[in-house]
């Protein structure tokens, strides 16, 4: 799969293994959502993500395991929080 966009939602809720199902997704942008807090359970089963954006949302504070489970991870975008 090749890029999945779920930016500019004022009402997304993200939950635990939200994309467990999405192994084959290279890029993630979950930019402008006014997301506050991220389990790193959400990312789970993001085996190939190279690329994730969380630019432009309320994010004050990573948990330091919140990428562990991204290998592959190359871009990581955090702008703006």
């Amino acid at each position: 799969m090749k890029i999945n966009f779920i930016n500019y939602n004022e009402k997304l809720k993200v939950k635990d293994g939200l994309f467990s199902s999405l192994s084959h997704l290279l890029e993630l942008d979950l930019s402008h959502n006014n997301i506050e807090e991220i389990n790193e359970e959400l990312f789970l089963g993001l085996s190939n993500l190279k690329t994730l954006k969380l630019s432009n949302n309320k994010l004050i504070v990573i948990k330091a395991n919140l990428f562990h489970h991204l290998k592959r991870l190359v871009h990581l975008h955090l702008d703006n929080n």
